[in-house]
C-alpha cells in the first residue's frame, strides 16, 4: 500500500513538472495539418511547375504557388507552436502520391493535371479556412484563417483562370 502511494505521488509530480515546464505533448489539430501537409505539396508541385511546364504562365502560377503557400507556412509554424498544435513534416501520403504522378508528366498533360489538382485543392481549402475562422472563439490562428481566405479565393480564381484559358 505505501509502493502505491510513493507511486502515485511520483507520477502526480512529474504530471505537475511536465505542465510547469510546458513539456505537455503536442496535439493533433486536423485543420493545422491539412493545411500544413496542402502547403508541402502546392509547394512542391509548384516547383515540379518550374520545370515540367513549357507555358509561361502555368509557370508563373507555378511560382506564386511556392511564394505564397512558404509565406503561410512560416506565418502558420509559429501560431501552432505557440496553441502546442503538432506541425506535420511531410505531405501526407494521398498528396505524396499525386506529386508521383505529377512528376512523370511533362508539358501540356502536365499543365492539365497540375492545374486540376490546383483547382480541385483550392476548392476544399475554401471551406475549410472558412469553417476554422467561424467555429473558433477568436484566436490566433482563427485570425490566421480569416487573414488567409483571401489569399486562398485568389489562388482558386488564378487557377479556373489558367485552367479554362489553356482549354
Amino acid at each position: 500500500m505505501a509502493i502505491r502511494k510513493v507511486f502515485s505521488c511520483l507520477v502526480l509530480a512529474s504530471l505537475v513538472a511536465a505542465h510547469a515546464t510546458g513539456a505537455e505533448s503536442p496535439v493533433n489539430n486536423p485543420f493545422v495539418t491539412a493545411v500544413v501537409e496542402t502547403d508541402l505539396f502546392e509547394i512542391a508541385a509548384g516547383e515540379l511547375a518550374q520545370t515540367n511546364t513549357s507555358n509561361a504562365a502555368v509557370h508563373t502560377f507555378g511560382y506564386l504557388m511556392i511564394t505564397n503557400h512558404e509565406e503561410l507556412s512560416r506565418e502558420l509554424e509559429p501560431i501552432a507552436h505557440k496553441m502546442n498544435i503538432e506541425v506535420p513534416r511531410s505531405m501526407g501520403a494521398a498528396n505524396q502520391q499525386i506529386l508521383d504522378q505529377l512528376k512523370a508528366l511533362k508539358g501540356a498533360a502536365f499543365d492539365k493535371a497540375y492545374l486540376a489538382h490546383m483547382v480541385q485543392g483550392h476548392e476544399q481549402a475554401v471551406p475549410l479556412f472558412e469553417k476554422e475562422r467561424k467555429s473558433n472563439p477568436p484566436n490566433d490562428l482563427s485570425r490566421w484563417a480569416t487573414r488567409t481566405v483571401p489569399v486562398i479565393r485568389e489562388h482558386l480564381r488564378l487557377a479556373k483562370e489558367l485552367q479554362a484559358f489553356l482549354k
